[in-house]
């Protein structure tokens, strides 16, 4: 997770005044400086074609917003109509080399299953990029964490689901790091009659605590991805990732490996899935912590250029409550884009739990997101 706003609202009034500088670049979506014999020297708008231009310095600016309705036949659970989330960025470039990026979100996750519901204010991202060329370049900052498929993503409203699969929502993984990655990519000869990618990441980052559930590393947490694309939409991938956790009774190093991939079928069809496994170490106290499995296949036909149907399997070790339960999943999802900026998803799922006191439930939800 980012930074969140305390009790005493520090941080969400620091958040609320990025949020207002966002808000009045965006309004202004012009230029700041007028064009002279050069032309100007920074501008301003909403369309990645600024970024595009000829300006020394350009800053594009936006977001996101989802709103909901999600319930469950599961008793104790909440119906929730809200906003889920609204995410607003600036990203500022300076030639083809530096990158200024800073992103801040409101998120509101409901209570379906019967736990505590949260709401927070954060600070997703905030960092610094130099790029020296295709091979390589430098992140300094919090930026997202490049672990599988789903959590570098981050922005819930291009995937194709209302509710994340089983491994994000448990967050073994923190969504960001603070600290400093190494990133590049290469484009292999693989023959005349097909484009390939070949992109790596390394990264290493720091926390000063972390919180049951919300994968957040105590001290200093190490991580790589690699990762082949060939006529974009083929993709094989692997990640790694290690950090040392400071949960409520006692700490431990957790070691995180995921592979993933997606493949284009006949037919409009696209196979996707990622397998997480987490080795877990004996904690300082004692207490022996159980290694965890989890995956996820899902398989979308495309209806119709802005329509699309999304089946998706996922099982796992769920260790949601006291007891590590196994937790099978299957999701349903309608989706429909009616245009370059609105998102609208209906979505069912049959969840099936064993092994322990929670019981097996219901889902349903439907989403509408607008990008900006």
């Amino acid at each position: 997770m980012g930074v969140t706003g305390g009790r005493d609202g520090s941080d969400g009034r620091l958040l609320a005044g990025v949020c207002l500088g966002l808000a009045l670049l965006t309004a202004a979506a012009v230029r700041a400086d007028e064009p002279g014999a050069d032309g100007p020297r920074w501008v301003v708008g909403r369309s990645a074609e600024v970024l595009q231009g000829d300006a020394p310095v350009a800053t594009r600016v936006g977001g996101w917003l989802d709103a909901s309705y999600e319930d469950s036949d599961l008793d104790g659970s909440t119906r929730s109509l809200n906003l889920n989330h609204l995410n607003l960025f600036a990203d500022t470039r300076s030639g083809h080399a530096w990158q200024l990026f800073v992103e801040a979100e409101f998120e509101h996750e409901p209570d379906v299953e019967g736990f505590e519901e949260e709401r927070e204010y954060e600070l997703e991202q905030l960092y610094v990029r130099y790029r020296a060329g295709d091979a390589a370049e430098l992140r300094l900052g919090r930026f997202n964490t490049a672990f599988g498929f789903w959590t570098p993503v981050h922005w819930t409203i291009l995937m194709d689901t209302i509710q994340p699969p089983l491994h994000e929502g448990l967050r073994l993984t923190p969504e960001q790091q603070s600290g400093l990655e190494l990133a590049g990519q290469l484009l292999p000869d693989l023959g005349p009659d097909l484009d390939g990618e070949l992109r790596y990441a390394l990264f290493a980052g720091y926390d000063s605590e972390g919180a049951l559930l919300d994968g957040t590393a105590d001290g200093l947490s190490l991580g790589g991805d690699l990762r082949l694309t060939v006529d974009d939409d083929w993709l094989v991938g692997i990640s790694a990732y290690q950090q040392d956790r400071d949960l409520a009774l006692d700490d431990r190093r957790e070691r995180s490996l995921v592979l993933y991939g997606q493949a284009p079928l006949p037919g409009r069809l696209l196979l996707r899935g990622e397998y997480v496994r987490q080795r877990r170490e004996r904690a300082r106290s004692g207490r022996l912590a159980r290694d965890i499995d989890l995956a996820y296949a899902k398989l979308r036909w495309d209806l119709h250029e802005r329509a699309y149907l999304n089946y998706r399997f996922e099982w796992g070790d769920d260790d949601t409550g006291d007891i590590t339960q196994k937790h099978h999943v299957h999701r349903l999802t309608l989706g429909y884009r009616p245009d370059d900026h609105l998102r609208l998803k209906l979505e069912y799922a049959d969840h099936a739990l064993r092994g322990g006191p929670r019981e097996d439930f219901r889902y349903w939800g439907v989403s509408l997101g607008y990008l900006f």
